[in-house]
């Protein structure tokens, strides 16, 4: 039944996702999924209704990476506060945060571990052949979609990227004094 439910949730758009799980949590009695569900859901209204506004029509929908966004700002807002709960020394109310951060984290997708975002990025610059910084853009792309199963995290992914394609400019460089050295002895010896 378990699968069932995962694979009928993979089809779902994220807010039908959460909008179904509202009602099961709602219909089981679980109020802090029921309590955290509920702020998601006014929260991805009220992002709909600002985008309504904005693009001036009214039949405007968030998109799957927009709904994603929002969840994720609150995460944030969530993990910030248990860290300031902390500092306070309220260990109850870090409790609380803590159980309605499991819950919005169910719905924002893995981040991709460091090792696979280098690994990522050094196989799509070996693909490339060569590339330098005005490649930045383009680079940055392909390991994006190399690694839509996860998220990484946009730091760390631009980090990786900025040494790897300045170190193969840096190599370039250096291959290409080695050529210049070669070319000028061999234009000494013939003088």
């Amino acid at each position: 039944e378990k699968s069932e439910e995962k694979s009928e949730s993979k089809n779902m758009s994220l807010m039908q996702s959460i909008e179904a799980d509202y009602q099961k949590a709602f219909r089981g009695g679980d109020k802090v999924t029921t309590e955290v569900l509920r702020v998601l859901k006014a929260a991805l209204y009220n992002a709909e209704i600002e985008k309504r506004t904005t693009k001036k029509d009214r039949e405007a929908k968030l998109t799957e990476e927009e709904a994603l966004g929002v969840l994720k700002r609150y995460a944030k807002q969530l993990e910030e506060a248990g860290e300031l709960f902390a500092k306070g020394g309220r260990q109850d109310l870090v409790s609380k945060t803590e159980g309605e951060l499991t819950v919005v984290r169910r719905y924002i997708p893995a981040q991709v571990s460091e090792t696979a975002v280098r690994d990522a990025v050094k196989k799509v610059l070996e693909g490339m052949g060569k590339v330098g910084p005005a490649d930045f853009g383009r680079v940055m792309g392909a390991v994006e979609g190399a690694l839509r199963r996860g998220e990484p995290r946009a730091g760390i992914l631009h980090q990786f990227l900025k040494l790897l394609v300045l170190v193969r400019q840096r190599e370039r460089v250096e291959v290409l004094a080695e050529q210049r050295r070669e070319i000028l002895h061999h234009l000494q010896l013939e003088i």
